[in-house]
Order: structure tokens, then sequence, then C-alpha cells
């Protein structure tokens, strides 16, 4: 089989869900909420959950420091930067909240796609 071929072949595999997935798609407002939805709520959540987690271990790595000051410094710079991430993220998730509404589609509940 030909490179052609198998690239051919491979990419009709890997953007088959897609087309069947676009033919479904109604208006712009279905496709905005599907990107909403399905792509940017996940990773906000995602890069949440990492920014708290970075935090508690701030916390944690603080307080299991005790008296030695390097590690505390470690300790505190952790939970600023993790304290800035969740701060990124919860401005992130109001963006979209912003831009979805002025559009008018509903993006916290589940997308038209799933029933």
């Amino acid at each position: 089989m030909s490179i052609t071929k198998t690239r051919y072949i491979l990419s009709s595999l890997i953007l088959c869900p897609y087309v069947t997935k676009a033919q479904s798609i109604k208006s712009g407002e279905d496709l905005v909420q599907g990107i909403a939805t399905h792509i940017v709520n996940p990773i906000i959540r995602v890069f949440f959950a990492v920014a708290l987690a970075f935090f508690l271990w701030g916390v944690i790595s603080m307080i299991a420091s005790g008296e030695k000051e390097e590690a505390r410094q470690k300790g505190r710079d952790h939970i600023l930067w993790g304290l800035v991430g969740m701060g990124i993220m919860i401005a992130a998730f109001s963006l979209l909240k912003l831009v979805t509404s002025t559009f008018g589609v509903d993006a916290s509940s589940q997308s038209k796609f799933i029933k």
C-alpha cells in the first residue's frame, strides 16, 4: 500500500466522527454551544483542578516544612501561583459565560448533540 493511500485512509478514519457530527449542526449557535460545552468547559475544569492541586500542595508543604525557611518560601510560592491559576480559570470561565450569553447560547447545560 502506498503512503498516499495510507494517509488518505488514516485521515478519513480520524475525520469521520467530525464529518458526521457536522451534519447535525443546524446553526452557528449549535456550533458555539458544542465548542463551549465539549471543548472549552472541560479544559477550564481540568486546569482549575491542576491549580487547586498546586495550591493544596503548597499548603501541605508549607505546613510540613516546619522551621525551614527555604521550604516555607517554596510552599508560599506554590500557594501564590495556585491562587493565580485558579483566578485565571475563574476569569476564563466568566469570559466564556459572557461570550455565550451574548450570542444567546446556554453552554452550561448539555449540548443538543447528546440526547
